[in-house]
């Protein structure tokens, strides 16, 4: 039996064109997910760092697609069209999302000051103070 791959999940993602990606995408595909997640916990330790293999990298390639479906999942919540593409991205709450990869055994990073690691900028205000340290506006 093959382990489900995130890339999966991800072309799901991008062709669904209903309502609720929530209910009929990620909790349908959350067996899958748990799977994968267990397969990869491995990918974390020491051991596996030091010696790369060949089932080593396709868990790397599954991993990465897992980047891409929080990419994804963050499309609701970012302002304007930087990359020409009409697609707000799927229909899910903030919630959701969070609740999801909770799911996966993540854990939410609560970072009040602004950080460029745990970050994304997507929109700029300019402060009436010239020395106002850069601060959060509404992080999600």
């Amino acid at each position: 039996m093959s382990l489900p791959d995130f890339r999966e999940l991800y072309e799901q993602l991008l062709e669904y064109k209903g309502e609720h990606a929530y209910q009929d995408v990620l909790l349908p595909w959350q067996d899958n997910a748990v799977r994968a997640m267990n397969a990869l916990k491995h990918c974390g330790e020491i051991r596996a760092r030091l010696r790369c293999n060949r089932g080593m990298i396709k868990h790397l390639w599954s991993l990465y697609a897992l980047s891409r479906v929080s990419d994804i999942l963050l499309l609701p919540f970012q302002k304007g069209d930087c990359d020409g593409s009409s697609w707000p991205g799927p229909a899910i709450t903030a919630e959701e999302r969070d609740a999801y990869f909770i799911s996966l055994g993540m854990t939410p990073i609560e970072q009040e000051t602004f950080h460029p690691f745990f970050h994304e900028i997507v929109e700029v205000t300019q402060s009436d103070d010239a020395d106002a340290p850069i601060t959060l506006d509404g992080a999600k």
